[in-house]
């Protein structure tokens, strides 16, 4: 499995904070604690071997009604043309 840069990393990690903070920016909310402690991270980035797709870990921490625990890991697939990112898992 091929390794991205750092550089790449930072690159998709920005482009994907972009795309989800835009539409909350718009909407000119407060800055909460709540909103601070639902903050997703990314983690890590791949691209598909057609380059048509990256494929994004993010952590996002846990909701109320999950157990407690460290923040749970999710993956996201992500048109590299742009567009809506989608669950994987």
């Amino acid at each position: 499995m091929r390794r991205h840069t750092p550089r790449f990393v930072v690159l998709m990690t920005w482009v994907l904070v972009q795309g989800w903070a835009m539409p909350a920016m718009a909407q000119e909310k407060v800055l909460t604690s709540e909103l601070i402690l639902g903050i997703r991270q990314a983690a890590d980035a791949q691209i598909s071997p057609d380059g048509s797709r990256v494929m994004v870990q993010v952590s996002r921490p846990r909701t109320v009604d999950e157990k407690v625990g460290s923040a749970v890991p999710e993956l996201w697939l992500v048109p590299s043309t742009g567009g809506e990112p989608v669950r994987f898992t």
